[in-house]
Formats: structure tokens, sequence, C-alpha cells
């Protein structure tokens, strides 16, 4: 922390008074002489060429007028210890609550962005996989980048966990992400837990590690999952409003429950080997996923053919 303090001082020539994390390695920069930042540092392996990406992308963001962070200087990324650094100004407020005026404003949102960004998706880099998973490219190397976790992970105890994790790493090679789909601008991880409410009431997006181009289905897909894990009414809001900008093809449509299911299976993947959850309940989960995935797939059909 001390090191990042200094970094900030001479990089910017600011007057730090308090670090704080909020996040791994995403830190609150509170100053004394003007209004805090958020500083991330990335991992070594993440390419500072990435990190300027994402400040690439956030101005671009800025100049749509797009509720989203800002830059918080005119270069806003460097270097430390051979990481890549990025500061952004500290959005105020608090987040956004997760319940249906929050999920119903980012369908507007997420439409509104899909449906600005369309002409200039082929200009933009590949991205929207997950960074906790992979640094930064397009939505086919999450599981991929998943299903080599799962093999670097602890040996499995039993045959039971050895099937099961077998199963699952199979459906994760075998995913569809979305690919030949028409694509847009990509948030990875476009759900409450990013979304900030600031004073005045509006949603802010934040986080936009690893965002790039990449059919824009694989976003509204895990958006209308989180929805849908709550209830199969507030993803059917979402869609309705998403809909307002973006008409989805038959064939984004037809494969909506194969594209949804993939990230709630890296996330299982993800807290297997994180430790985060029991071996023995991988196989429920991937049942559940793709039940739901289905169910979902139907709710948003129903809802598409009443508009």
């Amino acid at each position: 922390m001390r090191e990042l303090y200094d970094h900030l001082r001479e990089r910017y020539g600011i007057e730090v008074s308090e670090l704080r994390e909020l996040d791994l390695d995403v830190w609150r920069v509170s100053r004394l002489d003007g209004p805090s930042w958020i500083a991330r540092v990335f991992p070594a392996e993440r390419p500072r060429a990435a990190v300027a990406g994402d400040a690439e992308i956030l101005t671009l963001l800025e100049r749509g007028g797009f509720p989203a962070e800002r830059c918080a200087h005119a270069e806003p990324v460097s270097e430390l210890a051979g990481r890549g650094v990025l500061v952004t100004e500290l959005v105020k407020g608090t987040r956004a609550p997760g319940g249906k005026r929050t999920f119903v404003v980012l369908g507007e949102l997420l439409g509104r962005l899909h449906a600005a960004t369309a002409e200039r998706a082929l200009q933009l880099r590949p991205g929207g996989a997950w960074h906790h998973v992979h640094a930064q490219g397009s939505p086919a190397e999450e599981p991929r980048a998943s299903a080599a976790l799962l093999e670097a992970a602890t040996p499995p105890r039993g045959a039971s966990e050895r099937l099961q994790l077998a199963a699952l790493r199979e459906a994760l090679l075998g995913a569809d992400t979305g690919a030949g789909l028409p694509e847009a601008l990509l948030h990875p991880d476009f759900v409450p837990a990013n979304a900030l409410q600031n004073p005045e009431g509006k949603t802010v997006l934040v986080d936009w590690t690893g965002a790039g181009s990449g059919p824009r289905l694989w976003t509204l897909a895990f958006l209308l999952w989180a929805a849908a894990a709550r209830d199969l009414a507030l993803a059917q809001a979402v869609v309705a409003r998403y809909a307002r900008h973006v008409t989805l093809l038959p064939e984004e449509r037809a494969r909506l429950a194969e594209v949804a299911q993939v990230r709630p299976l890296v996330l299982s993947a993800w807290a297997y080997c994180h430790r985060r959850g029991a071996a023995g309940e991988l196989g429920e989960r991937v049942q559940m996923t793709r039940s739901l995935a289905r169910a979902l797939s139907a709710a948003v059909e129903q809802t598409l053919e009443t508009l």
C-alpha cells in the first residue's frame, strides 16, 4: 500500500490522505487536494496495453454520455512495479438495490449501450470475458480458461467428484458463447453488483475491466440470468425494456438458453477451484443451471412475442 501511495503522489502530484481497499487491488484514494479517486492495480500478467484499452473504452463511454465511471486524469494509466494502474473518479453514491427498478434500469441502459455501439463493435478490441478467470479476451475464452482452472485444481476426491468435474469441464469446453451473432460493446458483468446509484438517483455502471466487442447476447444473457434467479417475471421486465432499443434476431432468441448457462457454469468452476463450494453439489448445480436457462428462454420468448 505504501508503494501505491508514493506512486500516486509522484505520478500525479496529488496529496493522498488515505488508501482503503474496496476489493482485491481496488483502492479508494482519498485526497486532501481534490475529489477521491479509485485506483485499480492489475496483475503483472495483464499487459499494460489491456489497461490502456480499459481507459480508451471509458473515454468512448464518456463521449457518448453513457453513465459509467470516468477516467480521473488525462493520462490515467501508469505502471507500478510491472503492474498496470488505472485511476478513475470515485462515483459518489451507494450500491444500487437489487430490486425490480434496478434490473429494469439495467435493461434500459444495456439496450442503449448495444444500440449505440453496434456499428463501432468491429473497431474495438475483443472483450467481455470475466477478468477473474481470463485477463482480457472474448466470451469464447472465458469457459476455456475455466476448464483449464479445473484441470489444474487439486485432484478430486473419489469417483463421484471426478465424474462431476469431468461433466462440468465438458460443458465448459462445449459452451455456446454466441459466436457469429451480432456484436456490440460488452461489459463483462452488467449486473446490480456493478451498479451504483448516485445522489441524483441515477444508475452508474462501474468496473469495465476487460470490456470490448463481442456478441451482444453474451452480456444480455447474464443480466437476464441474474434477474431470473430471483424471479422469471423480473427477467421478462428486463428484456421488455432492452427491446425498446434492440431487436433480437431469431437466432439470438434460439440460442439464449445455451448462452445464458455459460457464466453460471463458470462461476461454479471458479467456486470449486477457490474452495467456495462443495464438490458434491456440482452435478446438481449443472442440472439446475440448465433447467433455469430453459425456463428463462421460454419466458423471454413469451415476452418478445407480445411486444
